[in-house]
């Protein structure tokens, strides 16, 4: 391992010299061992590439190899926990968090929430440019191109957000259909899956496939999303609508850096949460304290 980061070292640093740009080092991770009798051996070359910046050698190869900027995981695991795990691993003071392959299956698609909501740079999928057949069949791959399409026309603005740590993400795991975000003086309720009757718990979705997106704007002003989701936002150690009231709610968009309102929500779009089914969707709330 020390040869091959130094040498990657020098290989970068000779780069640079005629390039000025970042350099990022794409890595094979170490995975739970799987039914393969070899792959339970947790020895480089067998479990593992020999000698790559796999979870356990990331901080030696960050002082080995600094003329590298970024070590990014390939993440092929869907299972949240570890997907998790993986980014606060290699999300480091001294690593910015992106993600250079993942899979694109409608199964990963809740974690790019994860990944942003944990400050992530990029996230890329794996052959997102293929059509026709996959390993899976021949119907196309349409959660992912749901959340770029939505997320696409503020990318920019989710860079601020994250930069500020104002945006915050939930992500439904089996088992845990209702989940809380603080922010401060106000709380985030996510509740994932529909159809929800009147005064009964979330449901879940079938497969778990729940995510939400909440940035704050200001001390009373939110940004929420989500997929199969339903946010509500009231004070912390208050019930909702205790001491405090939705002001305005407008679905819109960002254009240009500017926020663009398409329409006006009134209470019976709100009066249970705000719900994100089937179409994607932003919703920009305004609340008051009193």
């Amino acid at each position: 391992m020390y040869y091959q980061a130094k040498y990657i070292n020098e290989v970068a640093a000779a780069g640079k010299k005629e390039f000025a740009i970042p350099y990022y080092i794409n890595v094979w991770v170490s995975y739970p061992p799987p039914e393969l009798s070899q792959r339970q051996v947790p020895m480089p070359g067998i479990q593992y590439p020999s000698g790559g910046p796999v979870q356990k050698f990331v901080a030696i190869w960050k002082q080995l190899a600094p003329a590298t900027d970024i070590i990014g995981p390939d993440i092929y695991s869907d299972n949240p926990g570890f997907y998790k795990e993986l980014i606060n691993t290699y999300h480091r003071p001294d690593n910015p968090l992106w993600i250079p392959e993942t899979g694109r299956g409608d199964s990963f698609a809740k974690l790019l929430c994860y990944a942003l909501g944990n400050g992530a740079i990029g996230f890329s999928l794996f052959g997102v440019g293929e059509s026709g057949w996959n390993i899976t069949g021949d119907s196309p791959w349409e959660a992912h191109a749901n959340n770029f399409a939505l997320l696409a026309p503020m990318s920019r603005e989710i860079a601020l957000w994250e930069f500020d740590g104002t945006l915050k993400a939930s992500i439904e795991e089996p088992g845990q259909a209702q989940q809380q975000l603080d922010f401060a003086n106000w709380q985030a309720d996510i509740a994932f899956g529909f159809p929800r009757s009147d005064g009964r718990k979330a449901p879940g979705t079938h497969d778990a496939h729940g995510a939400a997106l909440v940035v704050q704007l200001g001390p009373d002003e939110f940004l929420i999303t989500g997929v199969d989701a339903i946010i509500t936002i009231h004070l912390s150690g208050k019930q909702r609508w205790i001491r405090s009231e939705i002001v305005s709610a407008e679905e819109g968009h960002y254009e240009y850096g500017a926020w663009k309102s398409l329409r006006i929500l009134n209470g019976d779009d709100m009066d249970r949460g705000h719900c994100f089914y089937q179409k994607p969707r932003v919703v920009r709330v305004r609340l008051e304290r009193f």
